[in-house]
């Protein structure tokens, strides 16, 4: 279904909770393609021992080119990236899979909404701390809360604005000019 980029850089405990809720998460397989920045915290190691397509560079080479190698190596129809301090919530793919596939045919780029700490600074997130690292997340708690977020916590949010919030602002705006609208 869908070919997962993480880029990561020295994040393992970060990295290992992403890829843990992508598998316990998924409704469908998916293929998860990391890059490893340096990895001298024994990422590339547990890339390798989990048997994880990736690229590698021995230094940090940045986020846009990590995200482009590890990308290359993508064979799913959708490509989807993902910070490596990110989790997945039940249900994400099968929710993503059906808007993706109806917009089939034309170019189209979506992006969700993050439920982070702090994140009243941030006009694409809702503010709520669930924990601030693999150690003091508490996945229980906030699934218990998702039925409580009602669509008022989405209101307000403009989602053009959402989808050029990614780091590769000029990559976003690209896409957006390919397709011709901004939605």
């Amino acid at each position: 279904m869908f070919s997962i980029v993480i880029p990561t850089w020295n994040n393992l405990p970060f990295l290992k909770l992403a890829v843990e809720t992508i598998r316990r998460h998924s409704a469908h397989e998916h293929e998860v393609l990391v890059h490893v920045n340096d990895g001298s915290d024994g990422t590339l190691a547990w890339v390798r021992e989990q048997g994880l397509k990736h690229t590698a560079s021995a230094d940090n080479v940045g986020i846009c080119f990590a995200v482009n190698q590890a990308a290359a190596l993508a064979t799913q129809p959708y490509l989807l990236y993902l910070n490596d301090d990110m989790a997945m919530l039940p249900g994400w793919d099968r929710q993503l899979l059906d808007v993706a596939q109806r917009l089939e045919g034309r170019r189209f780029m979506l992006s969700s909404t993050m439920i982070e700490p702090g994140g009243g600074k941030n006009p694409c997130s809702i503010a709520a701390d669930y924990g601030r690292d693999p150690g003091s997340y508490r996945e229980d708690e906030l699934i218990g809360a998702l039925p409580s977020m009602t669509r008022s916590h989405w209101l307000g949010l403009d989602v053009a604005a959402d989808a050029v919030a990614a780091l590769d602002v000029d990559r976003s705006r690209r896409l957006q000019h390919r397709a011709g609208r901004r939605a």
